[in-house]
């Protein structure tokens, strides 16, 4: 029996990436697609991308039938898109992030072990050869215990072709929250120890003064469970 998928929201391109996947699975089958946004459904509607169904999402939880709901949404937004599916007894998965306040992740933990529902995320991080050999070899002991770990994360800013949610107070969450969850959710992965606590972190506007809330710039420093430390920088400056 295949699952029946239904989509919330595309107005963030990563989305798609699972829409194709669903498309092409034989286990998968894309029951219904709602966009609330009238701009991003005309959009489509001239891309022929996707077919829109619904333009409220109320009323595709209603009336459609489906095992998963994929939230594709502005970051702002996802973290109640994802709680009103888990409401309804769906399965949910969303690009990244999950949510962009911590009280909307308590309540979807809560909600998803209490009807014993899955909420799964887009990080595809852990996929391809080159990342599965440096976890295979790292976790053999091939360059010994994990001590520190320096990473950037430097991505384009791009103000004026990224959708201007982006820059719209409420909608984009923090670039720590957007970037910084692969290497969360990486770094793990890879060394099997734990982040265990954020020794400091700090975000700023420095480029953007168009949008003078939204923080640009992002560092952090943390501490893994053997003591070793974290360095990052998941600023807009590439």
């Amino acid at each position: 029996m295949s699952l029946r998928v239904a989509f919330v929201g595309f107005r963030h391109g990563h989305i798609f990436s699972l829409l194709d996947r669903v498309r092409r699975s034989p286990d998968c089958v894309l029951v219904a697609a709602c966009e609330e946004d009238a701009a991003t459904r005309a959009e489509l509607a001239a891309s022929g991308k996707v077919e829109i169904t619904h333009d409220s999402y109320a009323r595709l939880l209603a009336e459609v039938p489906c095992d998963i709901i994929a939230v594709g949404d502005y970051y702002g937004i996802r973290g109640s898109r994802a709680i009103q599916a888990l409401e309804a007894g769906r399965h949910v998965i969303l690009d990244k992030p999950v949510c962009t306040h911590l009280d909307e992740l308590d309540r979807i933990e809560s909600l998803a072990e209490r009807h014993r529902l899955a909420v799964g995320c887009q990080l595809d991080m852990r996929s391809g050869p080159t990342r599965q050999t440096l976890r295979r070899l790292v976790r053999a002991g091939a360059i010994g215990e994990v001590h520190t770990i320096m990473f950037s994360g430097q991505h384009p800013l791009l103000y004026g072709s990224r959708p201007d949610w982006y820059f719209q107070p409420g909608c984009h969450g923090g670039t720590i929250n957007d970037i910084a969850v692969h290497a969360f959710d990486l770094i793990p992965w890879v060394t099997g120890r734990e982040i265990a606590d954020v020794v400091a972190a700090r975000v700023w506007n420095a480029r953007t003064p168009q949008a003078p809330h939204f923080q640009d710039c992002a560092q952090f420093m943390l501490r893994l469970d053997n003591g070793g430390g974290v360095l990052g920088d998941v600023s807009y400056l590439a």
